[in-house]
């Protein structure tokens, strides 16, 4: 549970200020943590290193957290059905957060955030999108992001990537192959393309 109040500076700026208390827990093939440590320790070796480093990782992030954060947001994003979203303007948001010591956690955490996003509208259809990302965390356990999937790594799988020290880059060309297409079911489209 999360609770927001927002601070207006014009239409185009806003500060927020939150907190709340948090509870993540992971478990593999359904099985809660402690019924697959013993077995993780037994059979260790078979498992590749970077499985291991996954399953340390969420493990690691498992349990209740309060915590506190303020955030800077800039959007002059504006969207459009023609583009099938965002096609021109810019968007910053800043977060800067700290999780007290509570619930069996030794040692605070603070942490910082940055989502710049920038989309320039060519022709009368396409889009040029640029989007950076970057994560820091004072402990190995705090906050993190998973990348892969849509909105991230699009070659790679949703969660294939996890880290909570993260710097990250895209860039996109969104352009329209078939605005409309009649079939004997109806209507298809718009259809886009990215590069």
């Amino acid at each position: 549970g999360e609770m927001f109040a927002l601070y207006p500076v014009d239409k185009f700026n806003r500060f927020e200020f939150g907190g709340g208390i948090e509870n993540k827990s992971y478990n593999l093939f359904g099985l809660p943590a402690s019924l697959i440590d013993p077995i993780i320790n037994d059979s260790g070796k078979s498992l590749s290193q970077r499985d291991l480093e996954f399953y340390k990782f969420f493990r690691n992030s498992s349990g209740h957290r309060l915590n506190f954060q303020a955030s800077y947001v800039r959007d002059t994003v504006i969207s459009s059905y023609q583009t099938l979203g965002q096609y021109h303007g810019n968007a910053l948001r800043a977060d800067i957060g700290f999780e007290p010591p509570l619930f069996g956690r030794e040692v605070n955490n603070v942490w910082a955030t940055v989502n710049v996003r920038r989309y320039m509208h060519l022709g009368s259809s396409a889009t040029f999108a640029v989007r950076g990302d970057l994560v820091a965390n004072k402990n190995p356990d705090g906050k993190y992001v998973l990348m892969g999937g849509y909105n991230t790594l699009r070659a790679y799988p949703y969660g294939s990537i996890a880290g909570n020290q993260i710097a990250y880059a895209s860039a996109e060309l969104r352009f329209p192959l078939i605005y409309d297409l009649s079939t004997p079911v109806g209507v298809i489209g718009p259809l886009r393309g990215l590069l």
